[in-house]
């Protein structure tokens, strides 16, 4: 966590970057690590004064339903989810979207069907059962997804940007 607020801090140094242009992608881990980003503690704790990301895109993320995450940021935070997905379930991370939302998060789960995780990843154009922490999962390549997830990222970017 703290790497990736230190990295914010950095980029918004930069004479070409826009400091409220700057947001905060993952997929799987790196996910679930931009929704931990968005925890209004996380926030208090350990990111820079006076930045934050303008918006938390977490493809695919680790939700754990055991995780207490707290109210999250005011910023938009975006899920992508395959509805296949057995690393975190679809049931698992929908549930999360909306008790978030309930609670006056600006959230929402874009689920794309029939797809595994790391649908985005053409490396995994044959099925691969993954295992991680001891839980088995596919892996799966799925290029309607993928060309959906591009879309709707650009689109969801465009958004964002466009209240800066």
């Amino acid at each position: 966590m703290y790497d990736v607020y230190q990295a914010l801090a950095l980029l918004a140094t930069h004479p070409r970057v826009d400091p409220g242009r700057i947001a905060l992608m993952g997929g799987s881990r790196g996910g679930g690590l931009s929704i931990m980003a968005a925890m209004t503690r996380s926030l208090k704790a350990q990111a820079p004064e006076n930045l934050e990301f303008c918006a938390y895109l977490a493809l695919y993320p680790t939700i754990r339903s055991t995780v207490d995450y707290g109210q999250l940021a005011s910023r938009p935070i975006r899920l992508f989810m395959g509805t296949l997905d057995e690393a975190t379930s679809i049931t698992t991370v929908r549930a999360f979207a909306e008790s978030q939302r309930a609670a006056g998060a600006d959230i929402k789960l874009f689920e794309y069907e029939g797809a595994h995780h790391a649908f985005d990843n053409p490396e995994f154009r044959t099925l691969v059962l993954a295992r991680v922490s001891g839980a088995m999962f596919t892996v799966a390549y799925h290029p309607q997804a993928h060309a959906r997830i591009q879309k709707d990222i650009q689109q969801t970017l465009v958004e964002v940007f466009a209240k800066q």
